[in-house]
């Protein structure tokens, strides 16, 4: 009885920590073009409001709209844009977020017990009950600007809080600017796109400088984390062998003392999913700037050469992704089509 329970345990602690876990974010509404790509495939999907959304996955709003919702957030994806669902953390507690990758995303975040994440290609923010925009220009310079509540925006280069009817300004390789007002009246962040968008001419290549700098800062994080992961792993998987070992030994005496392993090895368990959770949202966070790098080389004139620019963004970041694709990151696509409901018709790769 007390090895079957102890068995058990164990089994529990392997299932709730492993990285990958499907992710309760959904469509609440979708019009015109809205499309899915699943993380780790090339190929987009048109949405669906029956289609399972998971980690990783990247959804497109060419000329339409779509709602989501990942834990208590909602999101609003404006036309002409691009998001990533993200795991989130916030202390012990896990839930969903998202990465804004281009164009203006909504949100509204209600209060509750789950966690919730924002990013985009230049910084993170932390969020209460609150509703803001996220406005991402082609080459990842965000504005955060608060309608009701206040955000924490954040990156290594420094942090702000941005209250009601306030913005902040971050770019690619730059702290968040302070806080200055804007019109919420208006709410419209189109012009403001375009003048960001304008300065990017003939500055390609610094601004290709700068991500990969983003990009290898972000490793620097990435590797402080991974080795706290492994280290806190390879305790978990120690405390969980000597914990098999007690109950196997079968006595009253071994018994109790393989209670007390597991439920050490659980503690660790969980204590390394938070961590993972943090390195793959930097993982996410770092791909979403190679895509702002092969934006702007897709929207510069035919006479600059960005190939070489572009490829050592790529580059610094596969750095790091190699090690999360060894350990399946890349693998939540390959049931797709099998254990999610997508949308019958697939499109052609999508360049935006």
């Amino acid at each position: 009885m007390h090895k079957n329970r102890i068995i058990a345990s164990i089994l529990f602690i392997i299932v709730i920590v492993l990285p990958g876990i499907v992710s309760a974010a959904k469509f609440i509404s979708i019009s015109k073009q809205v499309y899915v790509k699943p993380a780790g495939k090339t190929s987009y999907y048109r949405a669906s409001l029956k289609m399972g959304l998971k980690t990783g996955d990247q959804i497109v709003c060419r000329n339409g709209t779509a709602v989501v919702s990942a834990g208590r957030g909602r999101f609003t994806i404006r036309p002409n844009s691009k998001i990533t669902i993200t795991d989130a953390i916030e202390g012990k507690k896990q839930g969903q977020g998202i990465i804004a990758n281009v164009g203006r995303v909504t949100a509204r975040v209600s209060k509750g017990n789950d966690a919730v994440s924002f990013g985009s290609p230049t910084a993170v923010a932390g969020v209460r009950g609150t509703e803001f925009d996220i406005v991402v220009a082609d080459d990842g310079t965000t504005q955060w600007a608060v309608t009701e509540g206040a955000i924490a925006v954040e990156n290594d280069k420094g942090a702000v809080e941005v209250g009601t009817g306030k913005s902040s300004i971050v770019g690619m390789n730059a702290g968040p600017q302070a806080p200055a007002d804007f019109d919420t009246a208006a709410n419209d962040f189109t012009s403001w796109i375009q003048s960001v968008n304008k300065k990017i001419k003939g500055n390609e290549p610094s601004i290709c400088a700068s991500m990969k700098a983003r990009i290898e800062a972000n490793n620097i994080t990435i590797e402080a984390l991974k080795k706290e992961y492994l280290t806190v792993s390879n305790n978990a998987t120690l405390q969980q062998k000597e914990s098999s070992l007690l109950t196997a030994d079968g006595t009253e005496n071994a018994v109790i003392a393989a209670q007390k392993k597991a439920k050490s090895a659980m503690g660790l368990y969980l204590q390394a999913s938070v961590i993972y959770t943090k390195m793959r949202m930097i993982d996410i966070l770092n791909y979403s700037i190679v895509q702002s790098a092969e934006r702007i080389q897709r929207n510069a004139d035919e006479s600059t050469a960005l190939q070489s620019n572009v490829d050592a963004v790529a580059q610094a970041y596969q750095e790091q992704h190699v090690w999360f694709a060894a350990r399946g990151a890349d693998n939540t696509a390959l049931d797709f089509k099998k254990g999610r409901k997508a949308g019958k018709r697939k499109t052609k790769k999508l360049n935006f």
